[in-house]
């Protein structure tokens, strides 16, 4: 674990190639994303899982393109993870693991996985890839860091439902070489990732966000959990779909998540549009230069960002 107190890195998410260097550039040192080729569609269609994201719009499409993106982080002194972090059948576990090894023959940084079986095959392989588990690997407690840790993980998500009282005991009781993580920006959810199995669909259609923004991508944000239903006859209130115009963010908890010695930080969104990834990355960044500063100073800074006032009902992470 890196123990520098002005070491910190922005993992951000792309979609194509093309999005990867204005990420880069916006300064971001660890760019993630997921695949899903021509040959995973044949066999299971589009809205079966690969990562936590279904469709094509969240997804390259082709080994092919692993190489261009090792060269193109390579050139910034950043890296590049893979998102495998679903839960596979026995049939599907061949195809996932052969994509895992082209990207490990690619020159791929790391992949960030949820599934034991993954794990267990890298371990075994002796895989040289860094290891991240995903926040779909719900760790709520130090105990399972050390089991995790024996699986050959070195950065560990942690739960976007623990208070920053809760994490701190998690990483001061954890072996001292694991990382953490915590997501920063985008996609609070009333529910727990590890335990949701609701669709997590970005597909093309009629919502677009932005529409007047060059290079905007038309999107459907067709989550499940953002449709009415019934649980034991109570009717479940529906997230709202305004999250692109006021952000959930962690912004003014950075401090605190450094004081405990949280260093890496995660904009959600595979499959938002490129330039609101951006506008994130750039936001991130401004507040970690700005740790220790007044919060008058970020929420000034998320208004001028985002062009809306911050709401504390979208703050990340209490006390």
């Amino acid at each position: 674990m890196n123990n520098d107190q002005d070491y910190y890195s922005i993992a951000a998410p792309f979609c194509t190639v093309e999005e990867l260097e204005p990420l880069l550039k916006a300064g971001v040192s660890e760019a993630y994303f997921g695949i899903m080729t021509d040959q995973w569609k044949k066999r299971y269609g589009d809205a079966e899982f690969i990562t936590r994201r279904q469709s094509q719009l969240a997804h390259i499409s082709s080994f092919r393109q692993f190489p261009e993106i090792i060269e193109i982080v390579s050139e910034y002194h950043a890296t590049a993870t893979l998102v495998v972090n679903a839960d596979y059948s026995e049939e599907q576990m061949p195809y996932v693991l052969e994509i895992i090894s082209e990207w490990e023959g690619s020159g791929g940084n790391a992949v960030m996985v949820s599934d034991l079986g993954v794990l267990m095959h890298l371990q075994w392989q002796n895989s040289r890839l860094a290891r991240y588990l995903s926040v779909m690997a719900g760790v709520f407690n130090h105990e399972s860091v050390a089991f995790f840790h024996q699986l050959g993980v070195s950065r560990v998500v942690l739960p976007r439902e623990l208070k920053l009282i809760e994490m701190n005991s998690i990483v001061r009781n954890s072996v001292t070489d694991m990382e953490f993580e915590v997501i920063s920006m985008f996609q609070k959810c009333q529910y727990i990732d590890s335990f949701c199995n609701f669709i997590h669909a970005v597909n093309e259609g009629s919502f677009q966000i932005n529409r007047d923004t060059p290079g905007h991508r038309a999107v459907n944000l067709c989550h499940g959990c953002a449709m009415p239903f019934y649980s034991e006859g109570i009717r479940v209130i529906p997230l709202p779909r305004s999250e692109t115009n006021t952000p959930y963010c962690a912004a003014c908890q950075l401090t605190g998540l450094v004081d405990i010695g949280i260093r890496h930080f995660k904009i959600a969104g595979r499959g938002y549009a490129p330039h609101l990834i951006l506008k994130a990355a750039s936001f991130i960044k401004y507040s970690i230069e700005r740790l220790h500063k007044p919060d008058d100073e970020i929420i000034a800074e998320y208004t001028r960002t985002f062009g809306t006032s911050c709401k504390k009902k979208f703050c990340y992470y209490s006390k």
